[in-house]
């Protein structure tokens, strides 16, 4: 489900009525979080189909009428360039390789920005550089159009790529560490929100939104470190940031400007509890007036089922023993190529059998 809020950005935004700061789990987080009743007023957010030639992809990006989807194993490129007037294919780019101007790997496009009257982004790639590319260029050329990369390593904070990277005025980079893979069994990693340099990569200011670990159980089969999953947005004027969190059911905002950061809450929810695991926002976006944040599904017990009890039934019913769950449901997170194998086959053999049922 997709939920419109309006709790604004700005720091003196109103709220239709708080009833009161958080619960429990501000001891994990700085800054305030609010409590607020689901607004009375409702959007009804509407919009239409449109087939795309080559649909395969793990992640998309949307730009006007351009929309990009991201594989790892498209034939072409790691980006599949569709025109969403007509779901036309616009052609593959960004190749793998070793050689010019291809990589072993990159980055999901975050955030588009137009400079010199070009429209490009920013790719992160495993060679540990940043490098713009040249939309408009690619796309009147029929071939990647890249700019000079810059040497941007995360070595010094994380072992993996940043979860998010967006561009800031003064070409300085905010970014967002995520927790090391393998996730650890006892004590969670706290991700880190920097701005660093682009020239030189200097960190020059930190937001300590993180406040404290969360600490497992020698015998608990959840891994800490999955909880503080978030995904991130950055205001079109690059002054404020969202973190919809996954697994804790809030969104936090940061005024970069000032470090204020405040976080927010539907009343009702249950409080985070490291003894089951919740899926709360699975992504998130953002304009000048409004977060766009898309909300897990619930389709166990109107969503009051945990992780633990659907695995438990899976294996009462099927006779199966399936393990350590929680791993197996990270892992199939973190696959490269479709998350969903087991499912987009059973779906397409459904779909077979009932047009052949209906001859």
């Amino acid at each position: 489900m997709l939920r419109k809020l309006s709790y604004g950005f700005f720091i003196g935004f109103v709220l239709a009525a708080i009833v009161g700061c958080g619960s429990n789990d501000r001891v994990y987080f700085n800054g305030e979080i609010l409590d607020v009743e689901e607004p009375s007023q409702k959007e009804l957010l509407s919009g239409e189909a449109i087939e795309l030639e080559l649909p395969k992809y793990v992640h998309f990006s949307v730009y006007d009428t351009l929309c990009f989807l991201f594989s790892w194993d498209n034939p072409g490129g790691f980006y599949n360039l569709h025109n969403l007037k007509n779901g036309k294919h616009l052609g593959y780019f960004c190749k793998r390789g070793e050689g010019p101007d291809e990589s072993a790997g990159v980055s999901p496009v975050q955030q588009f920005y137009i400079k010199d009257g070009h429209l490009k982004t920013d790719l992160l790639t495993v060679n540990r550089t940043l490098t713009p590319w040249d939309i408009t260029g690619s796309l009147e050329s029929e071939q990647t159009e890249l700019n000079t990369a810059y040497r941007f390593s995360w070595a010094d904070v994380c072992v993996h790529p940043y979860r998010a990277c967006f561009r800031l005025s003064g070409d300085s980079m905010l970014v967002m560490t995520q927790p090391d893979l393998p996730f650890r069994k006892l004590t969670a990693t706290l991700p880190r929100i920097l701005i660093r340099t682009l020239e030189d990569n200097q960190v020059v200011r930190e937001y300590p939104l993180f406040r404290q670990t969360i600490e497992g159980k020698g015998n608990s089969d959840f891994y800490p470190d999955s909880f503080f999953l978030f995904s991130a947005a950055l205001k079109p004027d690059g002054k404020k940031a969202v973190l919809a969190m996954a697994f804790f059911p809030q969104i936090h905002m940061i005024d970069l400007s000032s470090g204020e950061m405040k976080g927010v809450r539907l009343k009702g929810l249950p409080s985070f509890s490291p003894d089951r695991a919740e899926n709360y926002y699975i992504s998130v976006q953002c304009d000048d007036r409004y977060i766009y944040a898309l909300y897990a599904g619930k389709c166990f017990n109107n969503g009051n089922t945990s992780l633990k009890d659907i695995a438990f039934c899976c294996e009462a019913l099927f006779n199966i023993e399936i393990g350590d769950f929680y791993r197996i449901f990270l892992e199939i997170r973190n696959r490269k190529k479709s998350r969903t194998q087991f499912l987009d086959k059973l779906k397409d053999k459904i779909q077979k059998m009932m047009d052949e049922l209906d001859g």
